[in-house]
């Protein structure tokens, strides 16, 4: 029964209440009133990662409104809480991209102390390649490359279940409010770029080794 109220509204609905006629939609994974912004870095994080959903396309006249880069820097707490330290999100052009991605690096690793990057692997050999040029690009930290499975539903929701139940904190900052949006509108907003993010960070520090207490030393 606690694994069962521990699930995310949709899949809880379904399995503990018998409402399969219940479908997914904009409001049902992540509202903002489930969540609280806290104004400093809490310090008994355990665990940090930044994770990246990438996309190479700027905004121009043909396509006004592209998929975003999101990278998403999340901690987890010693008493199993989360925060998300930090937002970004762009659109622009693959040079662009990896330059953001390098010097966001730098930053996390002076301000957070954060040594961890998640990388995105897309299908086919194409997506490996990729995923190589950011890993050599990023020399001197420690990047993973994590190939993309389940569809987007089914990768936030673990995320969106710590988030229903309040689990989930953010650092005040300029992202909140566009971060926020985006979540109340999966999954039916056109674009979910900072939710995919964050649900790879999620994954990454929900089951990241803390035996020494390292936040860049774990795992996936």
């Amino acid at each position: 029964m606690a694994n069962l109220h521990g699930l995310s509204l949709v899949e809880r609905e379904r399995l503990l209440n018998g409402n399969w006629k219940i479908r997914p939609a904009a409001g049902l994974y992540f509202k903002a009133e489930q969540t609280r912004i806290v104004k400093s870095v809490p310090e008994n994080l355990v665990a940090l990662v930044r994770a990246w959903d990438l996309a190479a396309t700027e905004i121009n006249l043909e396509n006004k409104d592209p998929d975003r880069t999101a990278g998403v820097l999340m901690g987890r707490m010693a008493n199993g809480q989360y925060i998300v330290l930090d937002v970004k999100r762009m659109a622009a052009n693959a040079a662009d991209v990896r330059a953001i991605v390098k010097s966001t690096a730098e930053t996390d690793k002076v301000e957070y102390g954060c040594k961890r990057i998640l990388i995105p692997q897309d299908p086919g050999q194409a997506g490996k390649e990729q995923a190589q040029s950011y890993i050599r690009i990023l020399s001197g930290f420690n990047v993973k490359s994590k190939p993309i499975s389940g569809n987007k539903i089914t990768r936030a929701e673990p995320f969106a279940a710590q988030w229903q139940q309040g689990n989930v904190l953010l650092l005040e900052g300029k992202w909140n409010e566009a971060f926020l949006h985006e979540l109340e509108g999966f999954p039916d907003a056109l674009h979910d770029d900072q939710v995919d993010a964050a649900s790879d960070a999620f994954s990454a520090v929900a089951y990241a080794r803390t035996r020494h207490i390292d936040r860049g030393d774990f795992a996936l």
